[in-house]
């Protein structure tokens, strides 16, 4: 009949979807390892056959991040802004993913509004693109 076929999950942080992952495994005592590739989407899977012959299904999950949410390759952070700040404007610097991107958050935004700013998301292999990034202006917490 047909060889039967496993499923392993992949629970990957963003940075490893982002930049490629070792991952590895383990069925019938044995150690599989092998690299992911940068650049693929959450519940991708990637075909895999053992020594055995046997065909796994390497499935891809999302880790949650303690900073940013994805949603395909695109990703949003928060960013906690004072009243005053939201209010003139200002530049800030943000550090996503190892790469530092300078922002302007233009004056009179509104606290929860979502700012885009293009190409700055997750890298897509398939479309060889990037998601965008998304701020969302949250108000800073006053101690």
């Amino acid at each position: 009949g047909r060889p039967s076929r496993l499923d392993v999950l992949a629970e990957l942080t963003i940075e490893e979807f982002e930049f490629g992952a070792n991952f590895k495994f383990s069925h019938n005592n044995k150690t599989y390892r092998l690299k992911i590739p940068r650049g693929l989407p959450p519940d991708h899977y990637i075909k895999y056959q053992l020594d055995s012959g046997e065909h796994v299904r390497i499935i891809l999950k999302q880790k949650p991040h303690e900073h940013f949410e994805r949603e395909y390759f695109d990703l949003t952070v928060k960013v906690p802004l004072t009243y005053g700040e939201i209010c003139n404007g200002l530049d800030i610097e943000l550090n996503i993913l190892n790469n530092k991107i300078l922002v302007n958050i233009p004056p009179n935004m509104k606290f929860n509004s979502l700012l885009r700013i293009r190409n700055q998301g997750l890298w897509d292999e398939e479309d060889q693109e990037r998601g965008d990034l998304y701020l969302k202006l949250v108000p800073k917490a006053v101690n």
